[in-house]
């Protein structure tokens, strides 16, 4: 509860505030320190995105990692989200919401000025930037979020004004629970606004959560407070601070927090500066690629969350999804770890494993808990196999031996928790998967692949492990038997693809029928005939459960994804899935496309008035493809989809990249990082660490159009075990050979297994030498500086 002001009604009060604030003197209150460096000087040293002036009254963000604050780039705050309707804007500090927003105007010589619209908006990887333009002058306001604080700074530069100018600052109050609060007993009371001669602040009635702001300027005289909001004296630099908490007591200390905000600035400049440098990717040909996966690694930091006795993680996006999720985390900890992330994959690992074992205590892992520990979901049948493969992964980058013993237990009880699940004993547990569409819930071909995926990890692991129990042979042959069975029971020769699902003649008419509703909806003539002849199948199918093609979902990609379809297959289905796409990537929901999605590069936020997934193209299924792709040897048609993927890029949020594509649902996605770091470090570069051996192989398989590609500052390892590579590769050009370059960096490198072609050369720490024989082909090369040409 709280304020509801319309801008109008604040305008109106204007005269009202302006008046009242005279009767105070400027000597009341003790005066803060003067600014010496605003925020905006700051800022203007970063690189900076401009915003798409189509896209000016459209969503934006600014974060940290135990607050952030959404609104429209216009400046703004509308209401925005679903999960609590119009609620999802506004500052954060979860698990309870403290502002609206906020709004604000300037006195200029006499003149009132409404702050009420942006002439334009731009990013940064530590903030964000408005731009207000008037006859002769702009103004700027700048935001940043000091970690770990549960606040804000909010600064206004008057500096084109040669007396600068007074600031009428008006916060919304807004105190309520996270999603799902009433599940832990949070009660959101009426706000109450009162003031200090130091601040401004409400307080819930009930549950006490309270919000504080208080105010600086370039100015010898102080602010003034009263229940409407703060009037700024006369200056060229503003500065308001805005923090709360879960009683007065943490609101008070947030807010101390937030005023020092200086220091925490050089910090947090310093993890995005050397973060972002981590496996730097260079070429030529691919400057928007160079660009877009640099900032991912921004947009990683922007998702952190440290949510306190939950534990520190990421979340899924936002503004919709700023909790914790079982599969968007572990497609992510699949990319974080090729950035150097594992510190981040590991922390949320654990804080996965730690909320699934209190909820469920079974060994399934949960798909979706609020930040106030209340879990939605359970899970999916997918996220079990998916933690066990990221636990895998994590240590195979980190070399956290400690980690593995960690998570070794937790991995095997899932996977018997998983084997439960299978009623009919062909190793394919019963229930939904990624797609969350009513009625797929037999033996989804995403959950039989991804377990296949598990339990190879889990096979690996008890390896690692030296687990004397036979659970490396109970994996192995797990792994190896589901594979079999997939091949031989879930292709589909008429479609070319992979089924999505198998169920039984009763379950799949219902789904077809679904299916061809949702095509006649959506006027897709072609999908309708092709769902009826799937229908006319299964009126002619036997009894138990046949493989069917129905809404040719990507999920059908996910055997070439985890690598084990045969390439007979494996061809023939990439090839089929590459009709499913249009200019920005893979459709979620092949049926959905129609003939002019080879072309349309419309945004499709214009077309949907309510959240949806109906027709939409996203990330995540076309990072899959591009994985998928790369696992067959064919670099050039992954490349293709990292491309689609860049043109979303900054297409209405500066700086990222939605959710959907290209400008809808999440305006920053956790996952994305998956879609492009896992195909580029992992597959073009083909970086894969054993830590267990010591041994990096690098298998690199480029575009043909790359003639120098570098990745540099590859972290490997941590402690005594932490390597660091560059590695660059040159096309023969006529004149010179082929060229592939690996440094290493470590008091104790690693071992190097790569192709050695036939006629080639190789050089260790420029000596010639003669590689060992290795496994799949390979040969082992040792020392800091390797080089082979041919």
């Amino acid at each position: 509860m709280g304020l509801k002001n319309t801008y109008q009604q604040v305008i109106n009060n204007i005269g009202v505030f302006t008046a009242f604030a005279a009767l105070f003197t400027f000597s009341c209150g003790t005066p803060e320190p003067t600014i010496l460096y605003p925020l905006s000087e700051r800022m203007s040293v970063q690189e900076r995105i401009e915003g798409n002036a189509a896209y000016l009254h459209s969503k934006q963000m600014t974060s940290g990692n135990r607050a952030y604050c959404v609104g429209f780039q216009d400046g703004t705050f509308p209401d925005i989200g679903w999960h609590i309707k119009g609620e999802m804007g506004g500052l954060w500090a979860h698990p309870i919401k403290l502002l609206d927003g906020f709004e604000a105007a300037i006195i200029v010589d006499g003149d009132t000025l409404a702050l009420d619209t942006a002439s334009s908006y731009a990013t940064t990887p530590l903030g964000s930037i408005f731009t207000y333009n008037f006859d002769g002058f702009s103004v700027q306001r700048t935001q940043f979020i000091p970690d770990p604080a549960k606040g804000m700074v909010v600064e206004y530069n008057l500096s084109e004004i040669s007396r600068g100018g007074e600031i009428l600052f008006y916060p919304k109050a807004d105190l309520r629970p996270t999603w799902l609060g009433e599940r832990t007993n949070m009660e959101d009371g009426e706000d109450l606004i009162s003031t200090t001669k130091e601040h401004w602040q409400a307080t819930d009635e009930k549950s006490h959560w309270q919000v504080r702001i208080s105010a600086t300027s370039n100015s010898p005289r102080s602010p003034a407070f009263n229940n409407d909001g703060i009037h700024s004296p006369r200056a060229q630099v503003h500065q308001f601070y805005i923090a709360g908490g879960l009683t007065p007591e943490e609101a008070a200390s947030e807010l101390a927090t937030v005023k020092e905000w200086e220091s925490a600035w050089y910090q947090k400049e310093q993890k995005h500066f050397e973060l972002s440098q981590n496996s730097s990717f260079f070429c030529d040909e691919e400057p928007q690629l160079e660009t877009v996966f640099r900032w991912l690694k921004h947009n990683a930091i922007w998702l952190e969350m440290d949510a306190d006795t939950l534990g520190y993680g990421f979340v899924a996006g936002i503004e919709d999804y700023p909790w914790f999720f079982g599969c968007d985390s572990e497609f992510s900890v699949l990319g974080l770890n090729t950035v150097g992330r594992f510190d981040l994959s590991k922390n949320m690992l654990r804080l996965i494993a730690k909320a699934s074992e209190r909820h469920n205590g079974t060994g399934q892992i949960i798909h979706e808990m609020s930040t106030n520990g209340a879990v939605f979901n359970p899970g999916n049948l997918n996220e079990t196999p998916q933690f066990v493969t990221a636990c895998w992964n994590t240590y195979l980058w980190s070399g956290d031996r400690e980690f593995l013993e960690e998570m070794y237990p937790v991995m095997l009880k899932s996977m018997r928790w998983l084997e439960d699940q299978d009623k009919d004993g062909n190793g394919i547990s019963d229930g939904y998967g990624m797609m969350e569409i009513h009625g797929m819930n037999g033996e989804m071909i995403d959950v039989a692949s991804y377990s296949v995926q598990g339990w190879n990890a889990l096979h690996n692991a008890a390896l690692a492990m030296d687990d004397t129990t036979h659970t490396e042979e109970w994996a192995g042959k797990s792994a190896a038997r589901l594979t079999q069975y997939i091949n031989d029971h879930y292709w589909v020769s008429e479609a070319d693809a992979y089924a999505d699902v198998r169920g039984t003649k009763a379950q799949v008419k219902e789904l077809i029928a679904g299916a061809i509703e949702r095509a006649e909806g959506l006027n897709k003539p072609w999908a309708v005939e092709e769902l009826e002849r799937t229908m006319q199948q299964a009126e002619q199918s036997g009894s138990g459960s046949n493989p069917y093609s129905v809404h040719h979902n990507w999920i059908v990609n996910t055997p070439m994804e985890v690598g084990f379809a045969p390439e007979e297959y494996a061809l023939k289905a990439l090839d089929k899935a590459a009709q499913y796409t249009n200019p920005f990537g893979m459709f979620v929901t092949g049926i959905d496309r129609d003939v002019s999605a080879g072309t349309d590069t419309d945004g499709f936020a214009k077309r949907k008035k309510t959240f949806t997934y109906v027709g939409a193209v996203m990330t995540l299924p076309t990072g899959v493809a591009a994985v998928a792709e790369n696992n067959y040897g064919r670099p050039d048609k992954a490349l293709d989809y990292l491309q689609r993927m860049t043109q979303s890029w900054s297409y209405a949020h500066p700086g990222s990249m939605y959710e959907v594509s290209p400008d809808f649902g999440m305006m920053c996605q956790a996952w994305n990082i998956y879609s492009f770091g896992y195909p580029l470090v992992g597959q073009f570069f083909g970086v894969q660490p054993n830590p267990t051996t010591r041994t990096i192989t690098i298998k690199p398989q480029f575009p043909e159009s790359w003639t120098n590609p570098q990745l540099k500052n590859i972290l490997i390892g941590e402690g005594e075990n932490r390597t660091q590579l560059d590695i660059s590769y040159r096309k023969s050009d006529g004149e010179n050979k082929n060229q592939l370059i690996i440094y290493q960096e470590s008091d104790h490198p690693w071992s190097i297994a790569t192709p050695v072609p036939d006629h080639s050369r190789a050089y260790a720490d420029d000596s010639l030498t003669k590689a060992e024989e290795y496994s799949g082909g390979l040969k082992l090369l040792k020392g800091k500086k390797i080089v082979i040409e041919w």
